[in-house]
C-alpha cells in the first residue's frame, strides 16, 4: 500500500490507485476513507474515456450508491 499512496500522490489523475485504495479500505471496513476515494475518482478529469476508466468510475458510483446512508 505505501507503494500506491507514492503513486497516487505522483499522479493523481491515475484512476487505478484511486480504485486500489478504495478498495482497499473497504476491506479494512473504513467506509468513510473508501467514500473518499470513490468521490475523488467520479471527480477526476479523465484525460482518456476507454472501457478500463469508465469501469473503475462506474464502479465508484456503484460504491457510492451501495453505502449511502438513509437519513
Amino acid at each position: 500500500i505505501p507503494y500506491i499512496r507514492k503513486v497516487y500522490y505522483t499522479c493523481p489523475s491515475l484512476l487505478l490507485p484511486k480504485l486500489i485504495l478504495m478498495r482497499y479500505y473497504d476491506r479494512l471496513g473504513n467506509t468513510i476513507a473508501a467514500t473518499d476515494y470513490a468521490k475523488e475518482i467520479i471527480h477526476t478529469n479523465i484525460k482518456v474515456n476507454n472501457e478500463n476508466t469508465l469501469a473503475i468510475v462506474n464502479e465508484a458510483e456503484n460504491y457510492l450508491d451501495s453505502n449511502i446512508e438513509v437519513k
